[in-house]
């Protein structure tokens, strides 16, 4: 068995999901906690963000994004 890849310092935006928060006017973004109060979107909201309610910004894989849960999944089938 292979040891997996180290990570380099500039690919790992977080350990844990509290090194994460959501940002944008509709809480569509998923960042790093300390960068989210900096991040500005414009302020239109698509009936897709209803589908954030079936997940959590989390820290997948060191990075801050959307947990993709089979509820968010079947949630955002409805918009394609």
């Amino acid at each position: 068995m292979g040891c997996a890849k180290a990570k380099k310092a500039s690919d790992v935006e977080c350990l844990y999901d509290s090194d994460c928060a959501t940002a944008g006017c509709s809480g569509e973004v998923c960042a790093v906690k300390e960068k989210a109060k900096d991040i500005i979107t414009t302020c239109v909201y698509k009936e897709e963000y209803d589908c954030l309610k079936k997940t959590s910004c989390s820290c997948v894989d060191y990075r801050c994004k959307w947990d993709e849960t089979t509820q968010y999944k079947d949630c955002m089938k409805s918009f394609k």
